[in-house]
């Protein structure tokens, strides 16, 4: 078995015994039930919610969006579906940043007067935490990243006009929502492409993948419990300048490597690789540093995860 940054997103079919009355509005109001300084809005997609948010803003075509260094390709799709993406060393002056917290790491950030979107795609929250960390407008989760679902994201909104708006425009998306989510549940090569073609201009959740989401947030508890599990185990390996929050559970620790380690870890089926992480200095200032990210979600069983404390060795 292979594991990479994320769980793998996949249908689960005992979630067919919540279909009834699975829509967007049940899972928001699960969703308010544990954090409660934000309006949730449910989409198709992170990948969706984050073109609707700068649609939502206002925001066009000469409006400059700056995005994290090494975005993927589906931050800068979504992004210049909309507006035009400004890579993160420019310094030409943004109508909206997003920042993204990278592998669930909250880093302090320069003050701006741009619109700000905290991306949280892949960052697990305990019950009751604070969102918005960093003060943004608006803030982003991909729920397959997070609950290993097969589809869905969500908007967290500051302030109930947003939330509203976000909402109007997803009943308008509506068109074909159950064969893309099919696209990607199929999760064929070809198939996956369509999927990416299309995604950023979508945003309406169908029935099908609304009940798995339901059933995934029943489980959030013990999701919650085996991430704090395996961070506990991991967290001596953090280099020095990096921080965990008891509110907010990353997927990933990130270590310092080289690549005969990465080959090590990659011999127990860790296909994550050698990756480049933003460091946010105490200044405002970033760097890159070069990381081996080692997954710490739902897909790490125990066994594999002593696996790597061995190759590891003691913490320095």
């Amino acid at each position: 078995m292979t594991a990479f940054l994320w769980p793998k997103g996949s249908y689960h079919f005992g979630s067919l015994l919540h279909l009834t009355g699975a829509t967007s509005t049940a899972i928001e109001a699960a969703l308010a039930q544990l954090f409660h300084d934000g309006q949730p809005v449910v989409v198709s997609s992170g990948r969706a919610g984050l073109a609707m948010t700068l649609e939502a803003i206002g925001l066009s075509r000469p409006d400059l969006v700056r995005v994290p260094p090494y975005a993927s390709h589906c931050v800068l799709e979504a992004v210049a579906r909309v507006a035009t993406p400004l890579p993160a060393a420019a310094t030409a002056g943004p109508a909206a940043h997003v920042i993204y917290h990278q592998w669930g790491y909250v880093q302090s950030r320069p003050n701006t007067n741009a619109e700000l979107i905290e991306d949280a795609c892949d960052t697990l929250c305990r019950p009751g935490a604070r969102l918005f960390p960093l003060g943004g407008r608006f803030e982003l989760w991909s729920l397959p990243k997070i609950l290993g679902c097969s589809g869905g994201g969500i908007i967290w909104c500051r302030n109930a006009d947003d939330a509203q708006r976000l909402r109007h425009m997803r009943q308008m998306r509506s068109n074909g929502a159950t064969v893309q989510w099919l696209t990607r549940v199929l999760a064929t090569a070809t198939l996956n492409e369509f999927w990416e073609g299309r995604e950023a201009g979508c945003g309406y959740l169908p029935r099908l993948a609304a009940a798995d989401v339901i059933a995934a947030i029943e489980h959030w508890s013990d999701l919650l419990a085996r991430r704090r599990a395996r961070l506990a185990l991991l967290e001596p390996y953090l280099p020095a300048w990096l921080a965990t929050t008891e509110s907010r559970i990353p997927c990933a620790v990130p270590v310092h490597a080289d690549a005969a380690l990465e080959r090590k870890i990659r011999a127990l089926g860790i296909t994550t690789g050698l990756r480049h992480f933003e460091r946010v200095m105490p200044d405002g200032s970033a760097e890159l540093v070069i990381t081996l990210p080692l997954p710490i979600h739902q897909d790490i069983e125990m066994e594999t995860l002593h696996k790597m404390l061995q190759i590891l060795g003691s913490p320095t």
